[in-house]
């Protein structure tokens, strides 16, 4: 499926990635039929160990459109739809959207904290279910919680959601106070919500972590429209945001 050609790029079919996790505005750029991907070669394979069934797919965050034609070639679905905060065209991207009679989508100027117009994207490109979701987006809790809450009940039985670089927070270059984000509550409160949500209700599988991403699995017998963290499983105690 994937011919690595060196430890930085590869090709699915005609396509070509090239890897660059480079910081801020020295990363490079999407070209035409070769799309950058933020993502190193041992992340890429939590995506490899996927099933590769997923019809309907909605990811939360482009950056360069890389990782929305990474998963177009992987998984080979449906639909595949991709919003994006940002309201810059990206170039490449919309190039390889042109080519896909209608079958990928993007949307810039969308926020993953707008839950209507989330819900309206689900609607009018899915009919309303989804069979995963990838979330990376803004990283931060409030705004990747409110896109759980409202895309989870969206997906179909055995849907997977997954949100990418949970662990920010306890990182190294995290932990001292000039961090721009030192005042931002971490992901891994989220985290230990879906955990709460696990043992206490029937609408979570299972949940993987590892130190890149947390996939959470829905149930098959959980339908489509069962809420999440719309209770608390904590004997009326309160998850401390650190």
């Amino acid at each position: 499926m994937i011919d690595w050609l060196n430890d930085k790029s590869f090709k699915i079919g005609s396509v070509d990635f090239t890897i660059d996790i480079t910081p801020g505005s020295e990363r490079r750029q999407s070209l035409q039929n070769n799309f950058t991907l933020v993502k190193t070669k041992g992340y890429i394979q939590n995506y490899l160990d996927l099933d590769r069934h997923y019809k309907n797919i909605l990811e939360l965050g482009l950056f360069q459109g890389g990782s929305l034609v990474f998963f177009d070639q992987l998984f080979k679905p449906e639909k595949i739809v991709g919003v994006e905060l940002s309201k810059v065209p990206i170039d490449a991207l919309n190039e390889y959207i042109k080519d896909q009679k209608g079958r990928v989508k993007a949307y810039y100027g969308t926020s993953q904290g707008d839950i209507n117009h989330l819900e309206a994207i689900v609607t009018k490109d899915f009919g309303g279910q989804l069979d995963l979701v990838i979330d990376d987006a803004s990283h931060l809790y409030e705004l990747t919680r409110a896109s759980f809450v409202t895309l989870f009940p969206l997906l179909q039985p055995g849907g997977m959601y997954i949100i990418e670089d949970w662990a920010w927070s306890h990182r190294q270059n995290a932990q001292v106070g000039s961090h721009p984000w030192q005042d931002q509550p971490a992901l891994t409160n989220l985290i230990y919500q879906l955990i709460s949500e696990l043992g206490g209700s029937n609408n979570i599988e299972d949940i993987l972590i590892n130190n890149n991403m947390v996939k959470i699995r829905k149930k098959k017998s959980a339908g489509l429209g069962s809420e999440v963290i719309q209770h608390s499983y904590l004997r009326g105690k309160k998850i401390p945001l650190i």
